[in-house]
């Protein structure tokens, strides 16, 4: 009989963590779930570490090649055979009860197609809380769904049906991927969160979200694909276009982040801040590729 809840686990070379991320699925106090492994072509002892796990639920699928994250999910998606899709970083933690907090919200309502949640994150000796407070279905949360941040892949939980609509991750995506499909999703269903923290994650160096270059092309196409969706709220908007502004300063690609900063200021021509922040990076050294 096929498990209520698959769970989606990408990896690349992440064997220091993925025990970790494993177990806290596994040891999930709604056990009706299967986990799917997805190697993203690891050149380390991953597949080794999933071998010693003893647990029927636990399956492994290795890519020939590396080929993303986005690209991973998909094909676990593709073997997937719950009612209910959920997904795992492999440097993530979920807390004991995240799944069966999320299922009683299902249960309450049918209209709902997804459920996200609160997170953690934890760098070095610092700690921080990022997501609603919660969320009913039928709420305005635009706010959050406009600011990115708010529902990182492992707090969801998805209908397989609402999934399949959406069309899955896009492969093209080298990051953000997850917030242009929550884009999706909300056109096609209710939204809920629990006004719980339900996952932990530890920033790091090769964090999925650790890599500049990544997010400036990501935030880039989510800004163009999507820009009708600020239409009405150009205060984020001119967040977005900071965002920006800082990933492409980090990268020293001066005038493309004087031109961000710029449109940041024309949404939002009182945030003394900005005009700072433009000084500074027509300041800063350019890159070899300006």
């Amino acid at each position: 009989m096929p498990p209520l809840v698959s769970v989606i686990l990408p990896t690349h070379n992440r064997r220091r963590t993925l025990s970790r991320a494993v177990d806290s699925v596994l040891s999930q106090t709604h056990g009706d779930l299967e986990l799917i492994v997805v190697d993203d072509g690891s050149t380390d002892t991953t597949a080794e570490l999933i071998a010693e796990y003893d647990d029927p639920r636990l399956t492994f699928e290795a890519l020939a090649r590396q080929a993303g994250a986005a690209t991973a999910r998909n094909r676990g998606i593709e073997l997937a055979r719950g009612q209910l899709i959920a997904f795992q970083d492999s440097d993530d933690e979920w807390v004991p009860g995240k799944l069966e907090s999320q299922l009683e919200v299902f249960d309450r309502d049918a209209r709902i197609g997804w459920v996200g949640g609160r997170h953690r994150v934890v760098a070095g000796s610092e700690a921080w809380t990022v997501g609603p407070t919660s969320i009913i279905a039928g709420e305005d949360h635009r706010a959050e769904l406009l600011d990115g941040r708010a529902f990182v892949t492992p707090t969801w939980l998805v209908r397989r049906e609402v999934l399949a609509a959406a069309g899955g991750f896009r492969q093209d995506m080298p990051c953000l991927e997850d917030w242009d499909l929550i884009f999706r999703l909300d056109d096609l269903c209710e939204f809920a969160a629990v006004d719980e923290v339900i996952l932990t994650r530890y920033a790091s160096a090769d964090s999925l979200f650790g890599n500049a270059d990544r997010q400036r092309i990501g935030l880039e196409l989510i800004l163009a694909d999507h820009a009708g969706r600020w239409r009405d709220h150009p205060a984020a908007l001119a967040d977005r276009h900071r965002d920006l502004a800082r990933l492409q300063s980090r990268l020293g690609q001066r005038r493309q982040a004087l031109r961000s900063y710029a449109t940041a200021a024309s949404l939002q021509p009182l945030r003394g801040r900005t005009y700072g922040a433009m000084v500074k990076a027509l300041l800063a050294p350019t890159s070899s590729e300006e």
